[in-house]
């Protein structure tokens, strides 16, 4: 899984890979965004099959997070902004998580969620 995105970006590399509402980004980009992100889940101890819950907006931080833990080997749980708090309690619980990742735009929504379920 670690060459998704490296063979795009060698043969496409100024061209854009993803647009939303905050921009575009090019293969290379996105390639160097997906490596520097898994290094740094990585870095944080997590190993092959760790339970990574993402809880972000439909933007390109959400992609960008997938395929770095897809490259890592990580497990990605998408959580949907619209649970109630009792169903984001069942996924924190149920799914053995290693980790929380929440995107900024929608820190304000989910941190009380998470706060409230831990």
């Amino acid at each position: 899984m670690p060459t998704l995105t490296a063979a795009y970006a060698a043969d496409r590399a100024d061209e854009v890979a993803i647009v939303d509402a905050n921009g575009s980004v090019t293969w290379r980009d996105l390639d160097d965004r997906v490596g520097r992100l898994r290094g740094g889940l990585e870095g944080l101890g997590l190993a092959p099959e760790a339970t990574v819950l993402l809880m972000t907006g439909n933007d390109r931080t959400a992609i960008e997070t997938i395929l770095a833990c897809m490259h890592a080997g990580f497990l990605v749980v998408p959580v949907n902004g619209h649970w109630v708090p009792d169903e984001v309690a069942y996924v924190l619980e149920d799914t053995g998580l290693s980790l929380i990742h929440i995107s900024e735009p929608t820190r304000p929504l989910y941190i009380s969620y998470a706060v409230f379920c831990l």
